[in-house]
C-alpha cells in the first residue's frame, strides 16, 4: 500500500519527545521482519540527533575478497580509531529463518532414511516372495508366462499397499503442513500437484526395483527348479 504525504507530520520519537519531522519520501511496504509477521508500520529516521553506527554497502558478488577489502580501506581512512566489523545481509537473513533451517535438515535426514527402508522392505518382499515360489515360477514359465508377467503376477500386491499406503497419508501430511505454514503470514499453498509429484516420485523408485528383479526372474531355469523343487 502507497499513501501520498506532504508537510509537516508530528512524530513521537523513541525517546518520548514530541516533535516536528519533514517527511523527505513514502516508499511502497516491504518485509524487514520475517515473513512470520505481517508488514508493519515503519519510519526511518535520519537526524544529526541520532548517532549512526552502520553503514550498509552494495557489493558485487564476483569477487568479495576484494570488494570487502576496498570497504575495509575506505572504513579506515575514515574511522581508523574504530575497529571494522561487518556481517552479509544473506547471513542475517538467513538469522531470522534458523529454526526453520534446521526443521529442514531434520525433516529431510529422516524422509531419506524412511524412503530407504521402504524401498529396501519392498525390495526384500518381492525377491522373498520369488524365493519361495521358485516352483510356481518355474511352471508359469513352462506355460508360456514371461518374465513381464511374472513379475507383475508376484509384485502387484505390493504397488496396491503402497498406492493405499499413500492415500492414508494424504490426509495426514496435508494437515501436517497446513499447520507448519499457519505459522507465516505469508505463505504458499500446499495443493495436490505435490503429493501428485511425490507419487510420480514413490511410482518411479518402485519401477526401478522392478527392473532390477526382472533380470532375477529371467534367469531362473525351470528344469533345474523343478528338479530341487
Amino acid at each position: 500500500m502507497r499513501r501520498a504525504v506532504s508537510g509537516l507530520q508530528k512524530a513521537e520519537s523513541g525517546f518520548g519527545e514530541s516533535r516536528k519531522q519533514p517527511i523527505t519520501a513514502v516508499t511502497a511496504n516491504f518485509n524487514f521482519m520475517s515473513l512470520h509477521h505481517q508488514v508493519a508500520p515503519l519510519v526511518l529516521v535520519i537526524s544529526n540527533d541520532f548517532e549512526l553506527n552502520q553503514l550498509s554497502v552494495r557489493i558485487s558478488g564476483d569477487d568479495l575478497g576484494q570488494a570487502v577489502g576496498t570497504v575495509e580501506q575506505a572504513y579506515q581512512k575514515v574511522l581508523g580509531d574504530i575497529p571494522f566489523e561487518y556481517r552479509f545481509m544473506d547471513d542475517t537473513i538467513d538469522n531470522l529463518y534458523r529454526s526453520e533451517l534446521r526443521v529442514k535438515r531434520i525433516v529431510s535426514a529422516l524422509t531419506l532414511v524412511a524412503v530407504f527402508f521402504a524401498l529396501f522392505g519392498v525390495y526384500g518382499l518381492i525377491s522373498f516372495s520369488i524365493e519361495n515360489k521358485t516352483k510356481e515360477i518355474a511352471i508359469r514359465k513352462v506355460l508360456g508366462i514371461s518374465p513381464k508377467g511374472l513379475l507383475v503376477l508376484f509384485s502387484k500386491a505390493y504397488f496396491q499397499l503402497v498406492a493405499v499406503a499413500f492415500v492414508v497419508s494424504i490426509p495426514i501430511v496435508g494437515k501436517a503442513m497446513a499447520l507448519w505454514l499457519s505459522h507465516f503470514s505469508y505463505r504458499i499453498s500446499v495443493g495436490p500437484l505435490w503429493f501428485i509429484v511425490s507419487f510420480a516420485c514413490v511410482l518411479l523408485a518402485l519401477a526401478a526395483i522392478g527392473l532390477i528383479k526382472y533380470f532375477s526372474v529371467q534367469r531362473i531355469n525351470p528344469a533345474r527348479a523343478l528338479k530341487h523343487e
